[in-house]
C-alpha cells in the first residue's frame, strides 16, 4: 500500500469479520492533530466587549496564531454599545475588519451580543436606550438594564434585526450565542442586581434571536436555565423549546472555584441537559479565565476539564486566556483535546466485494458530527482513475466512542479489469475532511486504503 508501513497497533490474532476484511488499525494515526470544520478550540478575541483589549492584546499579528493545532475559531463577544453607540448608526465595519484580517488564515467566528458587563467603566447597553425611558436598576458595580422593559426590548429587537440582516447565514459565522440577558450574557444576574426574572423574560430574548436568525445556528446558554430560580418545570420547558428549534447548548466557566467546591470532579452542575442536546446540536464548553482556573489546585493538570468536556460531549471549547501562556503550560493537553472535540474519524478496516464497499468506521471524538459530508470512492489505476461512488457519507450516524459498519454501493460498470488503489475521501464542498489515518496515505484529497483487483 504505497510502501507505507503501519505506525502502530500490532495484532497477533486479528479477527476478520468477513472473509475479505482488510484490517487497517495498524495505519490509524491518533497522534496527528487534524483541523476539521465545525469543531475544535476557539480563542477569546473580543472578550467583555470591544473596549477591553484582553485577550487579543497578546496577539500582535494573525501569523502568531495561524498554525495552532485544532484551533480555527475566534470568539467575538461584542457589546450592543460597541456596534450602535448612536441610534440606527451601526458600526459593523468593526466586525468586517476582523473578518478581513483572520479569514485568510482559515479562521471562522462564534458570536455573542451582550447588554451588561457588570462594570461602571464598560457599559454594554447604549446610553441612548435609557434616554428613551428604558429602565435600569442599581447593581453591585453600576446600573443594570431591566431585561423585560418594553422600551429596552423594542430597541434591542431592532439592533438584533439589523445584525441578522447583515450576518445571518454568513459563511464565516459558525454560531450565535443568545447573550442579550444577564451578566456577561450568561443569563444570570450575579455580580449585577441579583434580580430574579420569570421564565417569560428569557423567552422574549430567545424569540428575538430565533425571529431574526433563521440560517445561523443559535446556542442556548446553560446559565439561562439555571437562572430561572425555583421554576424547574419552566426551565425544563425552555430547554425543550431550544432543543426543538435545533439550538446548541453552552456552559460558561467550566472549572471555576465555585463549581469545583460544590459539584463533581468534572465541575458540571448537571449532566442530563448535555445528554439530550448533544444528540442533535453542538455543545460548547468555555473554561473559566485561565489566570484563575489555571492555578494548580483548580486545574489539576487538566483532568477535571477533560472529564467535563468528555461528559458534556463537547464539540467546541475555549480556554479563555492568553494564547502564548496557555500553550506554554498546556500544549500536550491542548493537542490531546483538539482531536477529541466533536467528531474524530478512524477507518479500522474495509471489505471491498463486487458492488459494495464496507467501511468499519469509528468515531473517537466526544460527539457526533452535525453536518453531513460527501463521501467519494475512487479506483486509481496507473493511467486513469474512476469515481465509483460520490454521495452522502451518512457520517451523522457515526456516534462517539462507537464503531459502525458503513455500506456504500459502488458502480463498477465503466471500470476495466485491472489492478487499482482503493481510495476514499470525505468532503464538505471542496474542503476535505481529514481522517485519523497515516497522512502519508493522503494524496489528492483521498486516502489510499489498499489494493483491489477487478
Amino acid at each position: 500500500m504505497k510502501d507505507v508501513k503501519p505506525i502502530g497497533y500490532f495484532q497477533f490474532f486479528p479477527q476478520k469479520p468477513t472473509s475479505n476484511y482488510v484490517d487497517l488499525t495498524g495505519y490509524c494515526d491518533d497522534i496527528t492533530v487534524l483541523n476539521n470544520p465545525h469543531k475544535g478550540w476557539y480563542i477569546h478575541y473580543v472578550d467583555n466587549g470591544l473596549n477591553r483589549s484582553f485577550y487579543r492584546d497578546g496577539i500582535k499579528n494573525p501569523i502568531d496564531i495561524a498554525d495552532i493545532p485544532g484551533t480555527k475559531y475566534l470568539y467575538l463577544r461584542f457589546d450592543w454599545s460597541d456596534l450602535e453607540s448612536k441610534e440606527g448608526e451601526f458600526e459593523f465595519e468593526k466586525i468586517d475588519e476582523i473578518f478581513e484580517t483572520y479569514a485568510p488564515f482559515g479562521y471562522k467566528f462564534i458570536f455573542r451580543l451582550c447588554t451588561y458587563e457588570a462594570s461602571s467603566e464598560f457599559v454594554a447597553t447604549p446610553d441612548w436606550v435609557f434616554d428613551y425611558g428604558a429602565k435600569r436598576i442599581k447593581a453591585d458595580r453600576d446600573l443594570e438594564p431591566v431585561y423585560d422593559d418594553p422600551i429596552f426590548l423594542k430597541y434591542l429587537d431592532k439592533f438584533v434585526s439589523a445584525f441578522a440582516q447583515r450576518y445571518d447565514g454568513h459563511p464565516l459565522i459558525e454560531s450565535m450565542d443568545i447573550g442579550t440577558i444577564g451578566t456577561w450574557g450568561e443569563g444570570h444576574t450575579s455580580f449585577g442586581s441579583w434580580t430574579h426574572y420569570p421564565v417569560e423574560t428569557y423567552y422574549k430574548h430567545i424569540d428575538i434571536h430565533t425571529r431574526h436568525f433563521t440560517k445561523t445556528r443559535l446556542t442556548m446558554n446553560y446559565g439561562i436555565l439555571v437562572a430561572v430560580y425555583g421554576d424547574t418545570d419552566g426551565a425544563r420547558k425552555m430547554a425543550q423549546y431550544a432543543y426543538d428549534k435545533g439550538m446548541g447548548v453552552r456552559d460558561d466557566s467550566l472549572g471555576v472555584p465555585y463549581y469545583i467546591e460544590r459539584y463533581g470532579y468534572d465541575t458540571l452542575i448537571t449532566h442530563d441537559l448535555f445528554d439530550v442536546f448533544y444528540k442533535k446540536a453542538p455543545v460548547d464548553i468555555e473554561f473559566g479565565h485561565y489566570n484563575q482556573t489555571g492555578k494548580p489546585e483548580y486545574f489539576k493538570d487538566g483532568y477535571p476539564m477533560l472529564e467535563g468536556l468528555k461528559r458534556a460531549h463537547a464539540t467546541f471549547a475555549g480556554f479563555h486566556g492568553y494564547v502564548d501562556e496557555w500553550l506554554k503550560d498546556n500544549a500536550n493537553f491542548h493537542n490531546y483535546v483538539a482531536n477529541r472535540l466533536g467528531y474524530w474519524y478512524f477507518v479500522d478496516g474495509y471489505d471491498f466485494d463486487k458492488d459494495c464497499l464496507k467501511l468499519w468506521m469509528r468515531n473517537g471524538g466526544f460527539a457526533p458530527a452535525y453536518y453531513g459530508y460527501t463521501a467519494k470512492i475512487v479506483l486509481r489505476g496507473k493511467d486513469k482513475s474512476y469515481t465509483v461512488y460520490e454521495g452522502e457519507a451518512e457520517n451523522k450516524n457515526w456516534l462517539p466512542d462507537k464503531q459502525c459498519v458503513q455500506n456504500y454501493s459502488v458502480d463498477l460498470s465503466s471500470v476495466p479489469k485491472g489492478e487499482y488503489d482503493l481510495c476514499f475521501g470525505m468532503f464538505e464542498d471542496d474542503t476535505p475532511i481529514k481522517i485519523a489515518l497515516n497522512q502519508k496515505l493522503f494524496e489528492d484529497n483521498l486516502y489510499t486504503l489498499g489494493e483491489v483487483s477487478l
